[in-house]
């Protein structure tokens, strides 16, 4: 798989951790991540392609690794690399 072919992503899709849940950064994992059915309804493979819980600028993102299939115009063609290297189904995104 090419470097070119092959995107990390850290993510910030809509995720909700319980306001009652105080927990530091460093003990969140993929698990604890409640995703909004706004995102899984889009795109239900979402749960499986999370690798990493990270901060950025204050905020707390998913990391996820995605394979271009292929990227026009008009819009790009991925998968999603789950953290055991599998594939998940193919997912289109408008290219603007």
């Amino acid at each position: 798989m090419s470097l070119r072919k092959t995107m990390i992503l850290v993510a910030a899709m809509m995720f909700l951790l319980p306001a009652s849940k105080a927990i530091a950064l460093e003990s969140i994992t993929c698990s604890d991540i409640e995703w909004s059915s706004a995102v899984t309804d889009r795109i239900p493979d979402i749960k499986d392609a999370c690798y990493d819980v990270v901060e950025r600028n204050g905020k707390v993102m998913a990391k996820i690794k995605v394979k271009i299939m292929n990227m026009d115009s008009d819009d790009i063609t991925y998968r999603f690399i789950r953290p055991d290297d599998t594939l998940s189904g193919v997912y289109r995104m408008p290219a603007s």
